[in-house]
């Protein structure tokens, strides 16, 4: 048995060791693997079906990088390599786990889309009841992944019959509960008001309120509820009470941008949990977490007060890089107030990636002591930098 688990081991580490590497070579140097592309592409394939989460991630992470590569010599191969996923996943007969959907929804997340990369050519509804099986588990993770790649092979009785069955699955179980809801909130935030004003979601709705018990049914709720609809108000209280999370803070930034005319509300919510988190909790982690949930919300200006903003920017004075990181990020979606701010943050920062990458991205309008002195800077990017923000600044060039 011993033996049998040393074999099992060195063969995920060959699989990681082989993803990781393709991971550096396509960002690094694509060319060199265009010979034995299709080879490569195999490998990448099966690492991204093992149960290995490190295997996994680091295939995922491979496949991801050849979204950079589609206007490059390799784009033909970079195609085959997709249109070979995307007959796996149409495929009745492949075995599809959850451990391949993770990798494949892996691949896009963020910023890169499943659009003209995916090409489904049906909805694949054939495979979707409400079971609670292993079997069935991938699919409600791939259902919104074809929605979002190729919506236009949905029919309205297609979704009719989607949430038909998301409907008569929360009747029924409660296992993997959290797992319809994500993929009820994943289809339902990608649904136009034109497809949404077609159907009915009033039972869905229903459900979903009277057990708004976990940040995933949160999600799914806010994806379908409207302002107009009866229990509103009760419903999106329930929601505030649930801890905040980035997965409830992106059902909320998502839903505000849907209506607009809640933004208040469910902004001045996000400032005061997040509040109470940066001024009373002593966890960096939660401190870096409330600082990216500040990050997913365009706030009025006035919302968040210079005190409050001053306050936040203290964090700068950490030892911890993460969280220095997160608050300047913070710091910099900032319309107005910070600039003097950053500047000296730049002036006194040793890490030297984390201080050119701010102030690149810092936004300059008066001459300064701060920007005098930058240009004298021992690095000479920064100095370097100094002079181009010096050069367009208007009282400067006069």
């Amino acid at each position: 048995r011993q033996d049998h688990e040393m074999v099992l081991h060195k063969r995920r580490g060959v699989h990681d060791i082989r993803s990781s590497s393709l991971h550096i070579f396509f960002r690094r140097f694509p060319s060199l693997l265009r010979q034995d592309f299709l080879s490569y592409q195999n490998i990448l394939v099966r690492a991204m079906a093992t149960t290995e989460i490190s295997v996994r991630t680091a295939s995922a992470k491979a496949i991801r990088s050849t979204l950079e590569l589609l206007n490059s010599p390799l784009e033909s191969s970079i195609r085959d390599l997709y249109k070979m996923i995307s007959q796996l996943l149409s495929n009745d007969d492949f075995p599809l786990t959850i451990s391949f959907m993770e990798a494949i929804l892996m691949i896009f997340k963020r910023k890169y889309s499943p659009v003209g990369i995916l090409h489904f050519k049906d909805p694949m509804i054939r495979r979707f009841s409400p079971q609670a099986t292993e079997e069935t588990r991938p699919l409600y993770r791939l259902i919104p992944l074809v929605y979002r790649a190729s919506p236009e092979v949905f029919a309205i009785t297609h979704l009719r019959g989607i949430f038909n069955v998301y409907n008569t699955y929360l009747q029924r179980f409660q296992s993997h509960r959290t797992e319809v809801c994500s993929s009820i909130g994943d289809l339902g935030f990608q649904m136009a008001e034109t497809v949404r004003s077609s159907l009915d979601f009033s039972n869905i709705i229903q459900l979903l309120e009277d057990k708004i018990d976990c940040p995933e049914a949160a999600y799914a709720y806010l994806s379908l509820v409207t302002p107009k609809d009866k229990n509103y108000t009760m419903g999106i209280q329930r929601v505030f009470e649930l801890s905040i999370c980035s997965l409830i803070a992106l059902g909320l930034s998502t839903f505000v941008n849907r209506y607009p005319d809640q933004s208040l509300l469910i902004h001045q919510h996000i400032i005061n949990v997040t509040n109470e988190i940066l001024m009373r909790e002593s966890s960096v982690d939660n401190q870096i977490q409330a600082l990216k949930i500040l990050r997913m919300f365009d706030f009025k200006d006035g919302l968040l007060s210079k005190d409050l903003i001053s306050h936040h920017a203290m964090f700068l004075r950490s030892t911890v890089l993460a969280l220095k990181r997160q608050t300047s990020l913070f710091l910099l979606k900032q319309k107005s107030g910070i600039e003097n701010i950053i500047l000296g943050f730049v002036m006194t920062e040793d890490d030297e990636d984390l201080r050119l990458s701010v102030f690149k991205n810092v936004s300059v309008k008066h001459c300064s002591n701060y920007l005098i002195s930058l240009a004298h800077d021992s690095n000479q990017e920064i100095r370097f930098e100094a002079i181009k923000k010096l050069c367009i600044i208007d009282e400067v060039s006069d």
